[in-house]
């Protein structure tokens, strides 16, 4: 069985949901002010899904359960370049990782409906759908430009789902040293 995929890469550095500054209007009231690049990355990750899409004609949208992969890739700074003698090729500060997959998360949620009727389903009805999955913060390699990399896969059989779910396990077992 051939599990349904989507599969997108949004070029350029990744952005994540930062706080808004809090401010006080005229009467005193608290609000926080809007983060104009989240807003602006949840635009181009829409976009682009919409794209891909469009260029993948006849696509269903996800009905099922799905897991998510995401991998976010960052121009390492020649700080880091300097500091390591040995690459290290994943990104252990700041953007948040949490941050980071609500803005993909609602990129792709704002892809339903965009420039259509409110209602209609593009990518996933819901993004509750969403199971679980994987994503990791990298360094771009030398010669790579920054991007996100999102891959979606439909679990079409529950069997599906408990086999990543054991293999994932295996995988945290071997990395706290429980497995070899």
């Amino acid at each position: 069985m051939t599990a349904k995929t989507f599969t997108i890469t949004i070029d350029g550095e990744p952005q994540a949901i930062k706080a808004g500054a809090p401010c006080t209007n005229r009467a005193g009231h608290a609000y926080i002010r809007s983060n104009e690049d989240s807003n602006r990355e949840k635009f181009r990750i829409s976009e682009v899904a919409l794209a891909k899409i469009a260029e993948m004609n006849g696509f269903e949208p996800f009905s099922k359960a799905i897991i998510m992969h995401v991998y976010y890739y960052f121009t390492k700074p020649a700080s880091k370049i300097r500091k390591r003698s040995t690459p290290f090729p994943f990104k252990d500060c700041m953007p948040d990782f949490d941050n980071l997959i609500k803005v993909t998360m609602d990129g792709i949620q704002r892809a339903n409906g965009k420039k259509r009727n409110e209602t209609e389903t593009i990518v996933w009805s819901d993004d509750g759908q969403v199971l679980g999955g994987h994503a990791m913060k990298h360094y771009c390699k030398e010669g790579e430009e920054p991007r996100t990399e999102v891959v979606l896969v439909e679990v079409l059989d529950p069997a599906v789902f408990d086999l990543y779910n054991d293999m994932a396990n295996e995988a945290l077992e071997v990395l706290i040293g429980g497995k070899a």
